[in-house]
């Protein structure tokens, strides 16, 4: 399962917010339609708590029930991203009703049926971004400085059948380094203590974007560029476009900055991306979407209420990710050309 983990504070705002919301709505559900409304039922599957993908699934679930007439929405925990497709790959009944948060390699991997699933799933289309996590290689060692000088190292991804193991995996085996490198799956975690003791060389680690390519670190990254002297290794975007060609698969790539943090020196990187947001099967109704995504925009500010990294939502990138066009909600497609909002991946600036 791939989770994103962003936001120091996303925990607290589980713990504080969400129960402040629940005391004046009553539950995670909106107030009872009027005599004569019929609003229609939808559930939003979010991630565990303590993530990114709770947080602002949650505020989604609430700014819906707060500004629909049209929705009544209910919040449920998932268990992680590609979890959280296998339950729609599993309940043909959620196509009408059900929207997930996950990310475009998730999407990529059930269209290539990477286990557990036995075929491929084409039937995810994609509503909205939420927030980008680029996603890259970090170490301790000053002496690896390129992807190339993994040969012979030990590296740590994220765990397998998720976007955090498929996104490196694709990529070093693109640059012929798989077999040349001792690779481990391990969570963020768990990827973070192997640095700190030195049971790993290198390990794949995540920030957030938070508008204008600055990144911070995911509470994982963060206490380890706190802590001890970390150097991010990019991947440049020759490799991106290589690895995208040769497996299809939509990475995004692009360069981030990093400030000053403890020992940690700033530095700016080339990474691909986890573009997370919500998705839907392609059957669900056009009135669901369009109105999902008409409440999210005029609304969209509020999002910062419920995760600090909502501060990067805007309108401008309510379509920021590396997809093609069919890969979208076709009424979000039409949604999105109204309002002059681009589609898609910016062209990347080398």
């Amino acid at each position: 399962m791939a989770k994103n983990r962003t936001g120091t504070r996303s925990f607290l705002v589980a713990l504080v917010v969400i129960p402040f919301f629940l005391s004046l709505s009553g539950g995670l559900m909106a107030a009872p339609a009027k005599s004569g409304d019929q609003p229609t039922e939808i559930k939003i599957l979010g991630l565990p708590m303590g993530y990114t993908g709770y947080t602002l699934s949650f505020g989604l679930t609430s700014i819906i029930n707060k500004h629909s007439k049209k929705l009544r929405a209910t919040f449920e925990s998932g268990s992680g991203t590609f979890a959280n497709q296998q339950y729609m790959v599993s309940k043909p009944e959620a196509a009408q009703n059900t929207i997930i948060f996950t990310n475009q390699t998730g999407i990529w991997m059930a269209e290539k049926a990477w286990p557990p699933l036995t075929k491929p799933y084409l039937d995810f289309r994609c509503i909205t971004k939420s927030v980008t996590n680029p996603n890259t290689i970090v170490t301790l060692n000053p002496q690896i400085k390129t992807l190339e000088n993994l040969a012979g190292k030990r590296v740590a991804l994220g765990p397998k059948a998720s976007s955090i193991w498929a996104q490196p995996l694709v990529i070093l085996e693109y640059l012929g380094l798989k077999d040349k490198i001792n690779l481990s799956a391990m969570s963020f975690g768990t990827i973070k203590d192997a640095l700190l003791t030195g049971s790993v060389d290198a390990g794949f680690l995540a920030f957030t974007d938070m508008g204008d390519n600055k990144v911070v670190p995911i509470p994982a990254t963060d206490e380890l560029v706190r802590t001890k002297a970390t150097y991010i290794i990019s991947t440049p975007p020759d490799v991106c476009e290589g690895t995208e060609k040769k497996t299809g698969a939509w990475l995004g790539n692009d360069k981030w900055s990093l400030p000053a943090m403890g020992p940690t020196p700033a530095q700016q990187f080339w990474a691909v991306v986890a573009a997370n947001g919500w998705w839907c099967h392609k059957d669900m109704p056009e009135a669901i979407v369009e109105e999902i995504l008409s409440v999210l925009y005029e609304h969209i500010d509020e999002m910062s209420a419920y995760d600090v990294s909502g501060k990067a939502m805007t309108k401008g990138t309510m379509a920021k990710l590396p997809l093609p066009e069919d890969k979208f909600s076709p009424t979000a497609v039409k949604f999105y050309k109204k309002k002059g909002i681009r589609i898609g991946w910016p062209e990347v600036k080398k």
